[in-house]
């Protein structure tokens, strides 16, 4: 997730997109940042896919009215992946999901529901 934020404000700092062509600059979606960063890869070498985490990361482009948003969700699955078993072990919780936005801020929940803005930071 960490990976995600970094490169979405990267993104957003070298303003690599204006769909407008005014106003502030946009996030990108996981295929814009797979071509500026190699993130897909990145991810990959960190073993998200084979720790069975499903990355949905929703972007809010901008205009002059609207500021740009993004969202980024990762839950991983315990019925398909076992290997969460030894996440519990780590963190003596239930299923670890984590949530991301412009801000910056990874949040996270243990019980089994999909984080949102107001889940608790992870450390």
């Amino acid at each position: 997730m960490r990976t995600i934020v970094d490169a979405e404000r990267e993104f957003f700092d070298g303003c690599l997109l204006n769909s407008d062509g005014q106003g502030p600059c946009d996030y990108a979606t996981i295929d814009q940042l797979a071509k500026s960063f190699g993130i897909l890869n990145k991810l990959s070498e960190l073993g998200y896919d084979r720790n069975g985490y499903d990355f949905v990361l929703e972007v809010v482009l901008g205009d002059a009215r609207t500021p740009p948003s993004y969202t980024c969700v990762a839950v991983q699955n315990p019925i398909i992946y076992p290997q969460v078993n030894y996440v519990r072990e780590l963190c003596a919780c239930g299923v670890l999901s984590y949530y991301a936005d412009q801000t910056g801020v990874i949040r996270a929940t243990t019980d089994g529901e999909r984080p949102n803005a107001n889940s608790q930071p992870w450390p």
